[in-house]
């Protein structure tokens, strides 16, 4: 890169930040993380976990549960995220990652469930789902992804100011 994102940028505001569940097929044996887990410890490299790229949100979050859980899984590699889920939702993968916008038409469907969220608390929009701890899991386990808007470095302090009032302003309407 021609820049370096971590100092070469100062925060203006944050856009949104999402927690991801552990989305399963409706059909999957697998109901909790704790079913997660034993299927995995008994069948190392067999259980297999989708994500939309190599290094993503999606595959870091489920690495996160491999190295929490002590667990050895098969990553697979999808190039669009709708074909992931619906390798979910029939079984051809175990399980994914996903957020609430990603798997909704899924789950509404009542082709995907949504087994545990990978955060220290349940989802105020799907508060129902139980924190990954809470379905049989290690504590500890969150998977989030953010947006943010930043401007360059030595923008002038009152800009940067007003560039935040006015996020918060179009953040705040309906």
């Amino acid at each position: 890169l021609p820049y370096n994102p971590k100092t070469d940028f100062v925060p203006v505001g944050g856009v949104y930040r999402t927690s991801f569940f552990i989305a399963v097929g409706a059909n999957s044996p697998i109901r909790t993380v704790r079913d997660l887990i034993a299927a995995a410890t008994a069948n190392p490299g067999k259980i297999t976990y989708a994500s939309n790229s190599v290094g993503g949100p999606l595959h870091l979050g489920a690495a996160q549960v491999e190295a929490v859980t002590g667990t050895k899984m098969l990553h697979v590699p999808y190039k669009e995220i709708s074909q992931l889920y619906l390798a979910v939702s029939t079984g051809e993968v175990d399980w994914a990652m996903g957020s609430v916008a990603s798997t909704a038409a899924l789950v509404k469907a009542g082709k995907l469930r949504l087994i545990a969220v990978a955060d220290s608390a349940r989802s105020p929009v799907l508060p129902d789902v139980p924190t990954f701890q809470e379905a049989g899991g290690p504590r500890d386990v969150q998977a989030r992804s953010w947006v943010a808007v930043m401007a360059p470095k030595g923008t002038p302090p009152a800009v940067v100011n007003t560039l935040n009032r006015s996020l918060g302003e179009v953040l705040r309407q309906p």
